[in-house]
């Protein structure tokens, strides 16, 4: 390789640092960005700066996952490679890693921050702020580096994640309630748009989940924040003025009061983030025609927007974008993912037999997942009644079905997780109130009477809510006072007071009308129809669960991910068959009965008493 330089033959002797230029230029690797160069400073490891050329020259075209993997190669040649640990920390907090994950190479990079230049001092210095919560400070620092190059993406990106994330709650007199959130979504969204624009790689900075929070495309979807002392409150997306704000409520706030008071223009905030979002995906996807998130995310607006099928002015479907983007994947997990995707898309167009199909295949596939393959697969084998195979794969993911809150007992994850699968279904035997009873002792021996009520609750309430039909009301009564509504609702029932248990039900009922049916969690609307089915009003239950039962395209999206909305559809399905079963009318009961039996014709043994139920049933329709 040769050099060219142009100046005086002293050159090497009176410019500093030239010769170290020189040496840098004659080994750097070929395509690296000039922005690069600045991390020439800081190791003496050839293998280091190697790799950390590598993974600038990723971010040139945004392949965030390889970008990654050669900063973590840089650090481990050089634990104090300060341009490395700051890039890689960066790309870890984008990536939505926990703490844990980046937070040593922050503190690394700090301590050796004399070697970084004026872009990874910005960098690095809103990081720090991340990582002490203050993200007002960490968007003064990205604020900066915006203004040194207006066209670095990467610091638009970073106003668009510190602006966005940012749960500090401030008062104000121009707010309704007093409160608002510091960060404002609308300049998170006019960020995260300019970005794409001056690179459209960026898009794949972010993970789609991250996405979402900056423009709430699903119905349900709050902001949470805290004030300055530890006030919980939230905000539901509304229009104020023409601007998308969010107004900051105490968390109170949420479990009683109307839609209509919390955002009178909730479904026109909902309809301008799907809009905005569509238009940046839309222009993306033809600007990057081979990139399979850039698919995936289009594919699932589309879907909230209702379009799984056609071509809308000539455009993609929720189906089509999904089949380029599976085209397209090569990442194992993302292939379970838009696997679950599919069987969803399908299962919303009640075209089940097809949706079993492609669900055995993508389980069939996937032998021996990883542990974020496993989350999705764990979904669709839980959908298709596939209970020791979800067991399975909940395991091989890590995810814990506990409650959130509740403390982590890794020595119980085994027994709840069976439990939660087994109640998830709606098996009702023996071998459920051997689980129960096996979990309750667990917990007498390895979680101290401080803790116990707690993980009691975190562990049981979502079982003890799907086993309801089995096990009845009072099998709650357990679980203490701080349960969610519902959980009281059945409580009182449990103890003979339906009167309370009828008002707090209405309660519920009335405090969510701006929400379609089926963007309810499907298993929540189950226990609701049983409650109000219990309490002597089976036309109501079976008018609740028609209203999502035959309005399959509104479920939400993760009606497949999670395991327990996954299992809550055949659930929903065999209750509406009993309830019609109930009341005389045949012809219903077989159709529910047989739709059962199509979406749960290869499931465990365990559900064999119900299929067997679900058989007579439809026989009678013969």
């Amino acid at each position: 390789r040769e050099k060219v330089l142009a100046g005086p033959r002293n050159l090497l002797d009176v410019q500093p640092g030239a010769l170290r230029l020189l040496a840098a230029d004659l080994l750097r690797l070929d395509g690296a960005p000039a922005s690069a160069a600045s991390g020439d400073i800081g190791t003496r490891s050839i293998a280091a700066w190697r790799a950390y050329q590598e993974g600038q020259r990723a971010l040139t075209s945004w392949r965030v996952v390889a970008a990654i993997d050669a900063f973590e190669r840089a650090v481990a040649a050089d634990p104090e490679y300060a341009h490395a640990q700051t890039w890689l920390a960066q790309l870890l907090v984008w990536r939505g890693e926990p703490g844990p994950r980046w937070t040593s190479h922050v503190s690394t990079a700090l301590r050796n921050r004399a070697a970084l230049g004026a872009r990874e001092s910005s960098i690095i210095d809103a990081l720090q702020s991340i990582q002490q919560g203050n993200f007002s400070e960490a968007c003064t620092a990205y604020g900066l580096l915006r203004g040194r190059d207006s066209l670095d993406a990467a610091a638009w990106l970073g106003l668009a994640h510190c602006q966005g994330l940012d749960r500090a709650v401030v008062r104000s007199t121009s707010s309704k309630s007093g409160w608002v959130f510091r960060g404002s979504m609308a300049g998170a969204q006019r960020a995260y748009a300019r970005a794409l624009q001056i690179s459209p790689s960026a898009f794949c900075a972010f993970p789609f989940d991250l996405v979402t929070r900056l423009f709430a495309v699903e119905t349900n979807s709050h902001r949470y924040g805290a004030s300055p002392d530890s006030s919980r409150y939230f905000g539901v997306q509304d229009i104020v003025g023409d601007t998308l704000a969010y107004v900051a409520r105490p968390f109170e706030d949420l479990k009683g009061t109307p839609y209509e008071v919390l955002a009178p223009a909730y479904d026109r905030a909902l309809q301008r983030n799907r809009d905005a979002l569509l238009n940046i995906l839309s222009s993306l996807t033809q600007r990057l025609p081979d990139n399979a998130d850039a698919f995936e995310s289009l594919a699932r607006v589309l879907e909230t927007r209702d379009e799984i099928t056609g071509t809308p002015n000539g455009g993609y479907s929720a189906l089509t974008a999904l089949d380029r983007a599976k085209l397209l994947a090569k990442d194992s997990a993302q292939r379970a993912r838009l696997g679950a995707t599919d069987v969803r898309l399908h299962l919303k167009l009640g075209d089940f037999s097809r949706a079993v199909a492609i669900g055995d295949s993508v389980l069939t596939a996937n032998p021996s997942p990883s542990a974020k393959a496993a989350g999705y697969l764990a979904g669709i084998a839980s959908l298709l009644g596939h209970e020791q195979t979800a067991v399975r794969h909940l395991r091989t993911s890590g995810f814990s079905v506990s409650m959130a809150g509740a403390p982590a007992v890794p020595i119980l994850e085994d027994v709840s997780t069976a439990l939660f699968m087994r109640a998830a279904l709606g098996v009702c035997d023996d071998s459920l109130r051997v689980l129960y009873k096996r979990l309750d002792i667990l917990l007498e021996s390895y979680v101290n009477p401080a803790q116990r009520g707690t993980a009691r609750r975190g562990m049981l309430m979502r079982p003890a809510q799907f086993s309801l039909g089995c096990l009845g009301p009072a099998s709650t009564t357990n679980l203490g006072d701080s349960v969610t509504s519902i959980i009281r609702a059945i409580q009182a029932l449990g103890v003979s007071d339906a009167r309370t248990s009828r008002l707090l039900l209405d309660s519920l009922q009335r405090s969510r009308k701006l929400l379609r049916p089926g963007e309810m969690s499907l298993d929540y609307t189950l226990t609701e129809a049983w409650l109000t089915a219990t309490l002597g009003d089976t036309t109501a239950a079976t008018h609740q669960l028609d209203l999502s039962l035959t309005a399959l395209p509104t479920l939400s999206s993760y009606v497949v991910y999670e395991p327990g909305m996954a299992a809550a559809v055949g659930r929903s399905m065999v209750y509406r068959a009993d309830l019609a079963a109930a009341r005389g009318d045949v012809v219903t009961a077989a159709l529910w009965a047989s739709r059962v039996i199509t979406l749960w014709a290869h499931s465990d043994p365990s559900l064999a008493p119900t299929i067997q139920r679900m058989k007579a049933l439809a026989a009678h329709r013969a």
